[in-house]
């Protein structure tokens, strides 16, 4: 505990450094009581720091409409790899509005979007009415989509396979990464 004062106060060290630290010292004493080189672990029950809360970021409604314009907009399409092929390049656009879309209406992060399967997707009559995902830590949650955008959605989801990702790039395939959708993002936004 003292350890841990020290980094907070003297060398101005942030909460979430020194719980990181404490970490590898509790680990480590844990391998050196594994092998019979130390008796206990005394930073087992240290009070470890506590990590200040985030205020989540969020879009206000002008910047929300700005972005839904842009992502609706046909007139800047990025090229991609596959030259400028039009029909190529509009299917990767439809399928970036429709994710772009998502994380809008529901707030979900861009890996759990990405990561969804069609199975994922709770439709009645034809409408997205919810999407279920697995987040952070493997915790399991329940999102409700709006009706406006669940219809839109439901409708660009009929006819995939259940077990297919809702974001693939092509029948079969796995979606692109979390990081080539925010470059796709930042091409459009140019």
């Amino acid at each position: 505990e003292q350890f841990s004062a020290w980094q907070l106060r003297e060398r101005q060290v942030s909460a979430a450094i020194v719980t990181r630290r404490l970490s590898t010292l509790s680990s480590f004493y844990k391998w050196g009581m594994k092998h019979e080189i130390v008796e206990a672990d005394p930073v087992y029950l240290a009070d470890k720091p506590k990590r200040p809360l985030r205020i989540p970021v969020w879009l206000e409604r002008e910047e929300q409409q700005r972005l839904e314009a842009t992502i609706k907009n046909r007139e800047n399409i990025p090229i991609n790899i596959f030259g400028d092929n039009q029909e190529r390049m509009t299917e990767t656009r439809r399928r970036y509005e429709m994710l772009f879309g998502l994380l809008l209406n529901s707030g979900l992060r861009i890996s759990e979007a990405l990561h969804l399967k069609a199975s994922d997707v709770r439709l009645v009559a034809g409408t997205a009415k919810s999407v279920q995902v697995i987040g952070k830590g493997d915790k399991e949650r329940l999102v409700p989509l709006p009706e406006a955008f669940g219809a839109v959605f439901g409708f660009w989801l009929k006819d995939r396979a259940r077990g297919e990702y809702v974001f693939a790039r092509a029948l079969g395939q796995k979606p692109v990464s979390a990081q080539a959708a925010r470059a796709y993002l930042r091409l459009m936004l140019k």
